[in-house]
């Protein structure tokens, strides 16, 4: 039987290798391997979402030691002809001026205006919370489904995770 995750734990899972791959125990004692994975990722979501990624460049590390959160790579994302516009899609929110040097027009996308620094720390904060509520609402299916308690003039039933026990009344 295989593993099954939700989106949201494949999420965890990505966010970790991402950012702190030392708390998932992979990757570690390299920052090539590190790099390679998130030149891999960007480019999964460059393939569906639009751009091009042109380059992952390193944090001044040795190559044997293995990034901590605060000294991290960059991922560089170029703009192509597959994106739905510069300032409408998933790049649009990160590094607001990155690519103040193209136009809509050289890529033949529609224009649409960039984001507000308000509407980005808006749209940042919600995306960051996602994971929290996926998490919290799973967790709270999972205590809805775990225990479950039916009264019946037999005796009690209790459900637990999806199990009937009978309790008869003494």
């Amino acid at each position: 039987m295989s593993k099954q995750l939700r989106p949201n734990e494949l999420a965890e899972v990505v966010t970790g290798l991402l950012v702190r791959p030392d708390l998932m125990g992979e990757l570690e004692g390299s920052s090539h391997a590190h790099e390679e994975f998130i030149e891999v990722i960007g480019c999964v979501v460059a393939d569906f979402c639009g751009g091009k990624i042109n380059c992952v460049s390193p944090f001044d590390l040795p190559r044997d030691q293995t990034p901590g959160f605060t000294h991290t790579p960059y991922l560089g994302v170029v703009p192509n002809d597959s994106l739905p516009s510069l300032g409408g899609c998933v790049w649009a929110p990160y590094d607001p001026h990155g690519w103040d040097d193209h136009t809509s027009f050289e890529f033949g996308l529609s224009e649409t205006a960039a984001h507000s620094p308000a509407d980005v720390k808006r749209l940042r904060e919600r995306l960051q919370g996602l994971l929290i509520e996926a998490v919290s609402a799973l967790e709270t299916e999972q205590d809805r489904t775990e225990l479950a308690c039916e009264n019946t003039p037999g005796g009690t039933t209790v459900t637990v995770a999806d199990t009937d026990i009978e309790l008869s009344r003494f």
